[in-house]
């Protein structure tokens, strides 16, 4: 699709596209399966081998996190895309649906990948002041810290599975969420009691993700709280059959209704002019992290969830990905004691670690007793 103009006024939003365009090039996701055994197939292999264990969970784990991770880029690119199309053609309803849905997908991105709780939603419409603690964490950073553990258990170094499991199931429960989730439990093949002890199975209402997207944009010193949520009603007002969604060709001029040929065309501006920090702010929660997120399954050379086009996405002055990168040096100054990698020391940030850690690492010789799975060709 040919979008060059678009966002001709809006540099910001045309270099988040263009990102969103390079990473999607590189995604080749046809390529990518993801297989997560039964709970039955894992307690047989629990009970046999505690090593093979961890490492079977580890790796469903960063099968989780690739598979959320690039969910969320390809559904942001595709809402996206609708945006665009939606502006070349002058399409108004289009425009409201796409908007709608990039709205809603933002903050579903971000209760995946941010600390944003939903049950303070409440709180903070009453109370101006207030400061989420865990704004500066999130998903990558949590990740990082658990890096050496992921790396100790794919090379079938961890028989701590209680241990492994109580360090990552937050972050377990959070990726189930993200792609198994729903409003109607009709078709879920899990059991009520599952549900009932373990929300993960549970989407939240599609304004809870809007206002969480809304607290987000007042964190950040955007604006109000309530802008992102205004916005989203009135769009559902021209993608519902309500009067929105047929008066707005019209101009009213004491009554008179006169058919206006660019009402279209006018309204799409006028929205986009409004609420450009609010797009760029729902487009960036979809894509930023969970780029991080890749960039870091690529450092642990698994062929099979091994991202093209990272590279040349950086994240120079990102807090969080500077703290990601610091937390990383401590993490690899520990693995190359224990597995004596003196490579490690050559290797100055993320960017550049993947493509080297493969050349330096052969980890076919790492789970050269994990066979029988098969997993030997999934790893470079």
């Amino acid at each position: 699709m040919s979008h060059k103009g678009v966002f001709s006024q809006f540099a910001h939003l045309e270099a988040l596209y263009n990102i969103l365009s390079e990473v999607d090039k590189g995604m080749e996701v046809y390529e990518y399966a993801y297989k997560i055994l039964s709970n039955q197939s894992f307690s047989i292999i629990k009970l046999k081998d505690s090593k093979k264990a961890n490492f079977i969970y580890v790796y469903e784990i960063i099968e989780r996190l690739h598979w959320a991770a690039i969910s969320s880029i390809l559904r942001c690119k595709r809402w996206m895309d609708g945006l665009i199309n939606s502006i070349e053609t002058n399409n108004f309803i289009i425009f409201s649906s796409s908007f709608r849905g990039l709205l809603e997908s933002a903050g579903d991105s971000i209760f995946t990948f941010e600390h944003i709780p939903i049950r303070e939603i409440e709180y903070i419409k009453t109370n101006k002041n207030y400061n989420n603690k865990d704004k500066k964490s999130n998903l990558p950073i949590d990740l990082m810290y658990r890096y050496d553990l992921m790396v100790n258990s794919l090379k079938g170094q961890n028989s701590d599975l209680g241990n492994t499991v109580s360090k990552l199931r937050k972050i377990e429960d959070k990726l189930i969420n993200f792609n198994f989730a729903k409003q109607s439990h009709d078709d879920t093949p899990y059991s009520l009691e599952a549900i009932k002890n373990r929300d993960v199975y549970i989407a939240r209402k599609a304004n809870e993700y809007v206002n969480i997207l809304g607290i987000k944009f007042m964190n950040n010193g955007l604006g109000e709280f309530e802008e992102s949520y205004k916005l989203y009603a009135s769009l559902c007002e021209y993608v519902h059959s309500s009067s929105d969604s047929t008066l707005y060709f019209y101009n009213n001029i004491n009554n008179v209704y006169k058919f206006n040929s660019k009402a279209d065309q006018e309204n799409i501006n006028n929205i986009l002019k409004k609420n450009e920090a609010l797009l760029y702010l729902a487009i960036e929660s979809q894509i930023v992290l969970p780029i991080m997120i890749l960039k870091i399954i690529n450092s642990l050379g698994l062929k099979q969830l091994f991202t093209k086009n990272l590279f040349d996405v950086s994240f120079t002055d990102n807090a969080t990905w500077l703290k990601i990168n610091e937390v990383y040096n401590i993490k690899i100054q520990v693995l190359e004691k224990k597995y004596r990698y003196s490579e490690y020391r050559n290797v100055p940030c993320l960017n550049e670690y993947s493509q080297k850690f493969r050349k330096k690492i052969n980890y076919h010789t790492a789970i050269k007793h994990y066979e029988e799975l098969d997993l030997s060709k999934m790893l470079i």
